[in-house]
C-alpha cells in the first residue's frame, strides 16, 4: 500500500497543463501538511534563597504620573541582596533600615517624571525574594518572582495556612504561564471554580485547562509537567 501519494483535487489545480511538478507538489504541501504541535514548556522548581534584593523606595500614592508602571509617582534604588528568612508564619518580614546603615542621603529624590519627594512622602524599605532552581535548558538560575521565567513553579507558603488555598497534600502551588501570568494552581479560579492537580512538583498534572484572557491571552493544559497551548 502507498499511503503517501494522494490525488490532487480539479479545484486545487485550475489548469493542470500549466502547472509543473514543483507547482503541484507545493500545493499539496500547502493544502495537506498540519501545522506542526508547538512545543510544551518544561516545568521545574523554584525554592526560597532566604535573600532578597533589597531596595530603598519612594511614593506618592495619590495623584498620576505617566513615566511609572503603576501611574503614580513612584522610585525605587538597589542597595543590595541581603538575608530575609521566613518567620514562622510562613511570610517575609523584610529587612530594617536601621539594619542596612541607611542615612538620609541614601533615598531617592525625585521620581522619573521629575516631580521632587517631600518629606512627607513615604519612604518603604522594599524586599524582592530571590529563589533558586535549575531551569531545564538554561541551568542553575537565580530570579525574583515577577521575573521567573514560564514553568517555574513554587510553594506560595503565604498561603498554607488557609485551607481554601491549598491542595491535597496541604502545599499551595503557583506556576508561571507563558506571558507573565502567574497562576495560583490551588486556589479558586474566576469562575469559582477549582483546578484538581496530581502527580509530585513539578511532573504535575492539573485539569481542567487553563485560560488567561488578560494580554498576552494564553489557553493551555498542564500535563506530567509540561505545558502546553491549545
Amino acid at each position: 500500500m502507498v499511503d503517501h501519494i494522494t490525488r490532487i483535487p480539479a479545484a486545487v489545480v485550475p489548469d493542470r497543463a500549466e502547472r509543473t511538478v514543483e507547482e503541484l507538489f507545493g500545493i499539496l504541501a500547502r493544502r495537506y501538511t498540519r501545522p506542526v504541535r508547538e512545543k510544551g514548556v518544561k516545568c521545574f522548581m523554584i525554592e526560597d534563597t532566604g535573600r532578597a534584593r533589597v531596595f530603598l523606595r519612594r511614593y506618592v500614592g495619590e495623584g498620576k504620573c505617566e513615566s511609572t508602571r503603576v501611574g503614580y509617582h513612584n522610585v525605587q534604588k538597589l542597595v543590595g541582596v541581603h538575608p530575609n528568612p521566613k518567620g514562622e508564619d510562613g511570610c517575609w518580614h523584610g529587612v530594617p533600615a536601621e539594619q542596612l546603615g541607611v542615612v538620609d542621603a541614601d533615598w531617592p529624590t525625585a521620581c522619573e517624571c521629575g516631580y521632587q519627594f517631600t518629606d512627607e512622602d513615604v519612604r518603604q524599605v522594599f524586599c524582592d525574594q530571590l529563589y533558586a532552581g535549575t531551569h531545564p535548558e538554561q541551568g542553575p538560575i537565580e530570579t525574583t518572582l515577577d521575573d521567573a521565567p514560564a514553568g517555574a513553579i513554587w510553594r506560595a507558603s503565604w498561603y498554607e495556612q488557609h485551607t481554601d488555598y491549598t491542595g491535597p497534600d496541604g502545599l499551595a502551588l503557583v506556576c508561571m504561564l507563558p506571558g507573565n501570568h502567574p497562576w495560583h494552581i490551588d486556589g479558586p479560579a474566576m469562575d469559582g471554580g477549582r483546578w484538581t492537580r496530581t502527580g509530585t512538583p513539578p511532573a504535575l498534572t492539573v485539569r481542567p485547562s487553563i485560560l488567561v484572557n488578560n494580554p498576552p491571552p494564553y489557553h493551555g493544559f498542564l500535563t506530567d509537567g509540561e505545558l502546553v497551548a491549545c
